[in-house]
């Protein structure tokens, strides 16, 4: 699936209604439409679709631009008025149409985005180097080590000592410990466990930690007589 990481702790993303109305202000559908084709659908989590853990109970944002100004407007950004820079890896298609769909749309807020593509190690670097340094926005595809929502949730959120792969720099001890005993129970209580898993899903959504943008429904092209 596709994502794209606030950086929490840099103003103005370190707003929760910034990072609203900036989730707000994505154009899902479109990108859904233009970036892939069609082949995909909106995220409603971390979890992607057909994965234990993946619930469409879930909250999701929608495009909507009225509300974005409003979360702007109560946030102290009424006339949007500053600058973000994105990510994301040269050469992925998908996330440069991604970058350049939601910069029209932030400009419309007044809000100007810096799309940068770069190498992968430069991304990360970037991502892990000096705060005042950092990117805004870090786009980029995850996928599990495990088929467990423990292994999306821990290695992208749970609060780590020294940046690896939690590239939104989020910190929350309850978030943590929620997810750490849903792991613990998860073979002698697997409906509670994918319970608690939902719920921290929540719990990142209802803070705009992320945009979950679309869980890609990749095709293979195979020859018909080809047997064996």
């Amino acid at each position: 699936n596709l994502i794209a990481m606030f950086n929490t702790q840099k103003p103005p993303l370190d707003n929760v209604k910034v990072r609203q109305a900036l989730a707000y202000a994505m154009p899902y559908d479109e990108i859904i439409k233009t970036a892939i084709g069609g082949y995909g659908q909106q995220s409603y989590g971390i979890v992607p679709y057909g994965l234990w853990g993946w619930s469409d109970t879930l909250p999701r944002y929608t495009y909507d631009l009225d509300k974005a100004r409003e979360l702007l407007k109560e946030a102290g950004y009424p006339d949007g008025g500053f600058k973000l820079l994105l990510t994301y890896m040269s050469g992925e298609e998908p996330e440069k149409v991604t970058a350049e769909l939601y910069k029209s749309e932030l400009a419309k807020l007044n809000i100007d985005l810096e799309i940068r593509s770069m190498q992968w190690d430069s991304q990360w670097e970037l991502a892990k180097g000096a705060p005042e340094t950092r990117q805004d926005i870090f786009v980029m595809y995850w996928w599990p080590d495990l088929p467990s929502p423990y292994s999306f949730m821990y290695s992208l959120f749970h609060t780590e000592e020294e940046t690896l792969f939690g590239l939104a720099y989020y910190q929350n001890q309850e978030f943590d410990d929620l997810i750490d005993k849903a792991n613990e129970i998860t073979s002698t209580e697997p409906v509670k466990a994918e319970a608690m898993f939902i719920e921290a899903q929540k719990m990142l959504l209802d803070e705009a930690i992320t945009m979950f943008l679309f869980d890609r429904q990749d095709q293979w092209i195979t020859v018909k007589n080809l047997k064996g």
